[in-house]
C-alpha cells in the first residue's frame, strides 16, 4: 500500500468557462512520494507527473489561482502506482514513435 492524497482540482473545459467563471472540480489521487497525479473520469484513466502545487487553474490573466484541495489522506494499492508508471512509459514510447515518422506519414 502507498500513502496518497485524495485531492480535488478545478477544471475549466472551454473558453466559456474561462470568460464566465464556470468550471467544476475533479476528484484525483496524488501520490507525493512518486510526484504522480492519477485521474479516472468515466472510462478515461490518466496519470501525470509533477508537484502537487503545479496542478492549478486560474482565471484569464492568471488571477484567482485555484490550487488543488486536499480532501484527505488515503492508501492505494501498489499496483495502481505501477500501472500509472507503465501508462506514462507507454505514452512516451507512442509519442516518440509517432514523432519520428510524422513527416513521412503525412507526405
Amino acid at each position: 500500500m502507498r500513502k496518497a492524497l485524495h485531492v480535488r482540482t478545478f477544471c475549466r473545459e472551454g473558453v466559456m468557462d474561462w470568460v464566465h467563471g464556470g468550471g467544476h472540480y475533479i476528484d484525483r489521487i496524488y501520490v507525493p512520494e512518486e510526484r504522480l497525479m492519477i485521474t479516472l473520469v468515466g472510462e478515461s484513466a490518466s496519470a501525470v507527473e509533477g508537484e502537487l502545487k503545479e496542478f492549478t487553474s486560474s482565471s484569464p490573466g492568471g488571477r484567482n489561482e485555484l490550487g488543488p484541495q486536499v480532501v484527505k489522506e488515503i492508501e492505494i494499492l501498489d499496483e495502481i502506482v505501477t500501472a500509472a508508471h507503465s501508462l506514462l512509459a507507454a505514452q512516451k514510447t507512442y509519442k516518440n514513435i509517432v514523432a519520428s515518422s510524422w513527416k513521412t506519414l503525412l507526405a
